[in-house]
């Protein structure tokens, strides 16, 4: 997967969330609807809620959309530059490197996409979310908790070397203290 195609692939699955989300809170369905938007984590599936057969729910939906693309300043030319992207790469493949603004820029002019700092408010969404967000099970977010694996490490050998010295009297203060 390019560049671009991470960026927009990125931004756009953070913002599924983000509706999926504010869908759940009280200005939008509710809680009894977690489990049907549980399974909507693409952008694809979340717009298609936009055509929920109940009237009000999916006003509810449209509002929620509308102003969630609005607060990110994403509008229709974003989400079918994602869908050219999505359309030339395919969405099976991953990758795993961070993507600074001159990458992506050089990644849109390579697909021939026009307007490329049109794309910003993408690449801001795609830059918030790998710094402010600890990415479970990829690669940034072990770069970003390598503090507390270190902190752990030191807590680790500090028991260590604290059970090795005074292991014996321990033992005993903690045997006192259970009678």
């Amino acid at each position: 997967m390019d560049d671009a195609c991470l960026v927009f692939k990125t931004a756009f699955d953070w913002l599924a969330v983000i509706i999926a989300d504010r869908l759940l809170l009280k200005d939008g369905l509710g809680p009894k609807f977690a489990p049907f938007l549980a399974e909507r984590i693409t952008i694809e599936k979340v717009l298609e809620l936009a055509d929920y057969p109940f009237p009000r729910q999916q006003a509810v939906i449209s509002n929620v959309i509308h102003r969630t693309f609005r607060e990110y300043n994403v509008n229709l030319n974003h989400y079918l530059i994602y869908r050219d992207l999505m359309s030339s790469v395919g969405e099976g493949s991953t990758s795993s490197h961070v993507v600074d603004s001159s990458m992506l820029k050089k990644s849109l002019e390579h697909h021939k996409i026009a307007g490329t700092t049109d794309c910003l408010p993408i690449y801001y969404i795609y830059k918030e979310l790998i710094e402010n967000t600890p990415l479970a099970g990829s690669h940034f977010y072990y770069y970003k908790r390598i503090h507390f694996y270190f902190s752990l490490l030191v807590a680790l050998l500090t028991s260590l070397v604290v059970s090795i010295i005074w292991g014996g009297e321990l033992v005993s203060i903690l045997a006192s203290l259970r009678l």
